[in-house]
């Protein structure tokens, strides 16, 4: 596995604000986290912006995904079962249920002191997703 000089907390904040109108690439020689959009535009993109076809993009560059919903959901899943509060634990299984989950889920915890512990352990589970997505690209965090 090759070694990439990556900002760990850049990669993870690059999952988990991707969306579709901006593509967001990891760059392989210097580990730097590099946004593309129409707004803002990556001066190294290719200028037919087919840059799947242009091999020397694609062998420098690395496309970040985005962090999926679903796995969100499933934080919060993981996190309600380590609730020792029986309340807490019913107020937050209730308001994940059905739309509106992620917003509802950061309400209850508004003013609760698990709260911190909350963003201590969704920092955990999705910086083990970004460094198992590097491990399949090839890479390891230098």
């Amino acid at each position: 596995m090759k070694k990439i000089p990556v900002d760990l907390e850049d990669l993870q904040m690059a999952f988990e604000t991707a969306f579709d109108e901006v593509q967001q690439f990891l760059d392989k020689e210097t580990g730097k986290v590099l946004f593309h959009s129409e707004d803002m535009p990556m001066e190294m993109m290719p200028e037919d912006e087919d840059w799947e076809a242009d091999e020397a993009f694609m062998a420098r560059y690395l496309l970040i995904p985005q962090d999926d919903s679903w796995e969100g959901y499933a934080d919060m899943e993981a996190f309600i079962d380590t609730v020792t509060d029986p309340i807490l634990q019913d107020k937050l299984a209730i308001a994940i249920d059905g739309s509106g989950a992620f917003r509802r889920f950061k309400n209850v915890l508004l003013g609760e002191p698990e709260r911190e512990r909350w963003f201590q352990f969704k920092n955990e589970r999705v910086q083990r997703r970004v460094v198992e997505w590097l491990a399949l690209e090839g890479f390891e965090p230098a």
